[in-house]
């Protein structure tokens, strides 16, 4: 019986760091900003203050603070249900310099996976390792890898919800994954369903 292989992004898909940064920030600058603000990944909108952007990308660098971010709800469920179904790969654009405390997070929250990456071009790790199916947030990374012809879910936030593609399936968190991935996740007979077409 085939096995599907898994991409799996880190922050803000196994990592969660919106609600964390947001109160920092807010703490620090006075302002106010809120987890529905109109916002995208270069931080336009809400980043518009130079401090504040030196602030903000200083705390995906600061190992202390990224150590006790805690998991987004339901992940753990959800990645020892993919590794039922198949090899994970975490896939992360984080600084290589992060490989020990990312790989101590992980450990720590009881995340399973098969290998950790560290890598910008998403792409080429999933041609590299044959990932056919991709968990990611961020919709620079989820576009280039559907037109590479993976299937990627893309964790709904709002910096990427403008994105739309055929091979881009949208959804709300690990609970509503979880759900669309229950019926390959059962004994039984499922190589109909592990077939060419994927997980729908």
């Amino acid at each position: 019986m085939p096995e599907f292989v898994f991409g799996v992004d880190v922050d803000s898909v196994l990592v969660e760091l919106t609600g964390p940064v947001l109160s920092l920030l807010n703490e620090r600058f006075g302002t106010d900003f809120g987890l529905e603000d109109p916002v995208t990944q270069s931080g336009e909108g809400w980043l518009l203050r130079e401090e504040i952007r030196d602030f903000y990308w200083g705390l995906f660098h600061d190992e202390a603070f990224l150590a006790k971010a805690p998991p987004v709800s339901g992940c753990q469920e959800g990645m020892r249900c993919l590794r039922r179904l198949g090899r994970i790969h975490i896939v992360t654009a984080r600084l290589p310099a992060l490989f020990t405390s990312t790989a101590k997070w992980l450990e720590t929250n009881g995340i399973p996976y098969d290998e950790i990456i560290f890598a910008s071009d998403k792409v080429a790790v999933a041609a590299e390792h044959g990932i056919g199916h991709f968990l990611e947030d961020t919709p620079e990374q989820a576009l280039a890898l559907a037109e590479a012809g993976v299937e990627v879910f893309l964790f709904d936030h709002p910096w990427n919800r403008l994105l739309e593609h055929p091979r881009v399936r949208r959804v709300a968190g690990w609970s509503e994954l979880i759900a669309r991935l229950a019926g390959y996740d059962q004994d039984g007979d499922t190589e109909t369903q592990r077939g060419t077409k994927g997980l729908v």
